[in-house]
């Protein structure tokens, strides 16, 4: 199983939490989308100049419906400068974007991955890990003790 990372973001005035689970809430929504809700999920490790994924689902909180809206990935170094913007698109009718997508060769650090989805007031951010050291693969027919 992958380790990963997530952000919920809905109409709210409550405080961002730490940790894994980030609470990302939005303020000053047109009311048309005021009762909007999304996660966020990506890696919690990425490497360097390698291929990854991130995963964004938008619903209605009242009534867990899917929702169509657009989305921008950024990623984001952690004095908050943009360093690629990694995705321009949409959610579609089913409200699931599965978002792969290049790394950059970023030196080793603490990037953050930020949605911004229409309909947030703020957007959705997780931090995750930059990795320079190469994927090592061992294959073999007989078991790794």
């Amino acid at each position: 199983m992958t380790d990963c990372a997530f952000a919920f973001g809905r109409l709210s005035l409550l405080p961002r939490s730490a940790g894994l689970l980030a609470l990302v809430l939005a303020s000053g929504v047109a009311p048309a989308f005021a009762g909007d809700a999304a996660v966020l999920t990506v890696p919690k490790k990425l490497h360097a100049g390698g291929r990854s994924s991130a995963t964004v689902v938008t619903f209605d909180a009242a009534t867990r419906q899917p929702l169509a809206r657009p989305v921008v990935l950024e990623l984001v170094s952690a004095d908050g400068a943009t360093v690629a913007t990694l995705y321009n698109g949409a959610t579609g009718p089913s409200g699931h974007a599965l978002i792969p997508f290049d790394v950059p060769g970023l030196d080793s650090g603490a990037p953050i991955l930020r949605a911004r989805v229409a309909g947030l007031g703020n957007p959705l951010e997780v931090s995750s890990k930059v990795s320079r050291a190469p994927g090592i693969l061992i294959e073999t027919d007989k078991p790794i003790a």
